[in-house]
């Protein structure tokens, strides 16, 4: 399995270099994510088409809250308030796909009051 980087790297906002990467390398992985505090647990390879199906219904889910951002208008600032995980990367990576501006919360550094 070799990997095709997208063309235009330089020119692309950051949710097109996903999409044209997944479309090109559609079932190379782009995470390895172990979701448990178990020694030993699986490892899932998580592939650029999952990853970008995932960021995709995400950001329609989101968009539902806030509108999209269109060239010209304000910006949207959004926190995202969380724990280092893939559904993080999907959460963030889905505001980039809405042209939002992301802010990253570090639980330690929040409130007690946001802990969870």
């Amino acid at each position: 399995m070799t990997f095709q980087p997208s063309a235009n790297l330089r020119e692309c906002l950051l949710s097109q270099v996903f999409v044209e990467t997944a479309a090109l390398n559609p079932h190379f992985p782009v995470f390895f994510t172990l979701e448990s505090d178990i020694p030993d647990a699986p490892i899932e390879m998580i592939t650029y088409k999952r990853f970008v199906s995932d960021v995709s219904k995400v950001a329609k889910a989101l968009q539902s809250s806030i509108p999209k951002r269109h060239p010209g208008t304000d910006m949207h600032n959004v926190g995202i308030l969380g724990r280092n995980s893939y559904g993080y990367a999907v959460h963030w990576i889905a505001c980039q796909f809405n042209n939002w501006t992301v802010s990253c919360i570090k639980i330690p550094q929040s409130s007690p009051k946001l802990a969870i």
